[in-house]
């Protein structure tokens, strides 16, 4: 199921980011804005079940950190397959999108 390319990535950040774009690649389905976008309830859930017990999170105090450093890492790691959108209104949330 993990990649091959994980292998050489020498950070848990860029491993969760490399798992957070096959996520998408794979498991999302459009929203009504007709993207595939995870958000942050999707994010704390694929971190809970979906990524292997190695690279999960110890605690989820700092959730908003990490889904900005793993968003940020799949961008600059994926930058021809996905980018992030900032929502505007309400409580700022960062969703990372497929490019479509």
């Amino acid at each position: 199921m993990i990649d091959k390319s994980i292998e050489k990535s020498p950070s848990v950040t860029e491993i969760r980011a490399i798992l957070v774009v096959q996520y998408l690649e794979v498991s999302v389905k459009r929203n009504e804005f007709d993207e595939i976008a995870i958000s942050t309830r999707d994010f704390r859930n694929f971190m809970i079940n979906g990524v292997p017990e190695e690279f999960r999170l110890e605690n989820f105090r700092n959730i908003r950190k990490v889904k900005r450093d793993v968003f940020k890492t799949a961008t600059k790691l994926f930058k021809d397959k996905v980018f992030l959108i900032q929502s505007d209104e309400g409580n700022k949330e960062l969703r990372l999108v497929l490019k479509s």
